[in-house]
This record gives structure tokens, C-alpha cells and sequence, in this order.
């Protein structure tokens, strides 16, 4: 039979089929759970769960500024790589594209290949506040693959149909120092000149 492609695989991930502790998230628009050994993933979420004297798990942790769609792959991601570690992408990128650079990781090629550049730009911005780095450098890499030689927060903008009225500075830094992070140029060699008079010659 053959393997299954990156494209073909589910991303669907029931996180109520598992015999754990739940966390109820409250997003933009409904109420989402996670078992609460994926959610300690984030760091905004394991940092409000820590107190097991405080922790209720009937009471929904506000992360209302986020959007549901987007929860939900946040949500995917943790369960699925809280068993299975997260391997992180190389730096600078080799490849134009994600499936080139993570071959060995045919989920995550799958995860991202459902964002175009402005749903993964939203995802990011869902990811850093959440604090969860390793989905913070899936989906930068993402977003540097698309965005490759584009170098300025100007043109990182125009891509997403952005302008100054509508997203801040702060923002578009943000998403530039992110791509160029992954697409910086590894350092030149070191290269050692050897001077005729270190040369010896046994005579």
C-alpha cells in the first residue's frame, strides 16, 4: 500500500478522544478544549494552568482575541507533536518551498500548506501571543518560503495587501524579523591563508 502524502494525511485532531484532563479555550466565537499535557505546549497556557489549586478546568482560559479557525490548528499542532517531538526547521532556508526544506515531516508540510500568506500571517501573530516557539518557527518558515527575497517590511505588506492604515509598524517588523531570521545568510568561512614561510620542506 502506498504511504500516505503529505496532502492526502488528516489534520484532524479529536482532542476529546483523549483519557485526560481537558482545557477549555475560549476564542473569538466558541469555546474549544485541549488536553491539558498538549496545551502546556504554550506558554501563556501553562503558565495559567501551573496552580493545580487554581487551575478549574470547567472554566474557560480567555483567548477571545483569537480566532476560532485559528485555535483550532493551534490546538491540531499541540496535540499532535505533544507525543512527538517537533524538529526544527534549518536555518538559512535551502528551498523554495516547505515540503523541499522538512521532507521527514510530512504532517507539518500538510499543516501549512492549507495557509495562504495572510491566514499564516494571522496564525503567527495567534502563535507569538500564545508563546508557543516551535509552531512560531513552522509557520515563520512558512511565511519566509513565500515571502523569499522579499526584504523590507514594505514589500512583505504589499504582498499581504496590507497598508499603513490597516497594520502597524511594530506588526510588519514583527513578520520581517521573522523571515529574515530564517532566511539570513550562514557566515562566510573563516579562511586561513598559509604564508610561504609556514611552509617547511624537509630536505
Amino acid at each position: 500500500m502506498a504511504a500516505e502524502s503529505a496532502t492526502e494525511m488528516s489534520l484532524d485532531v479529536d482532542p476529546t478522544t483523549q483519557t485526560q484532563i481537558l482545557v477549555k479555550i475560549k476564542t473569538r466565537d466558541d469555546i474549544l478544549e485541549c488536553p491539558l499535557s498538549a496545551a502546556k505546549m504554550s506558554k501563556v497556557l501553562m503558565n495559567a494552568t501551573a496552580d493545580d489549586s487554581a487551575f478549574d478546568p470547567d472554566v474557560p482560559q480567555d483567548l477571545s482575541q483569537i480566532e476560532t479557525r485559528y485555535m483550532k490548528k493551534i490546538i491540531a499542532f499541540m496535540v499532535y507533536h505533544q507525543d512527538l517531538p517537533f524538529v526544527e526547521p534549518r536555518k538559512p532556508l535551502l528551498f523554495d518551498t516547505l515540503a523541499q526544506e522538512i521532507p521527514e515531516q510530512p504532517w507539518d508540510v500538510a499543516f501549512c500548506d492549507e495557509l495562504d500568506l495572510r491566514s499564516a500571517f494571522e496564525l503567527l501573530y495567534a502563535v507569538n501571543y500564545m508563546d508557543i516557539e516551535p509552531l512560531l518557527q513552522l509557520v515563520a518558515c512558512k511565511i519566509a518560503t513565500m515571502v523569499k527575497n522579499k526584504k523590507t517590511e514594505q514589500e512583505i505588506m504589499e504582498m499581504l495587501g496590507l497598508n499603513a492604515e490597516n497594520i502597524t509598524e511594530e506588526e510588519a517588523k514583527f513578520v520581517h524579523d521573522m523571515c529574515t531570521e530564517v532566511l539570513a545568510a550562514p557566515p562566510e568561512p573563516e579562511i586561513i591563508r598559509i604564508q610561504d614561510d609556514d611552509v617547511k620542506v624537509d630536505e
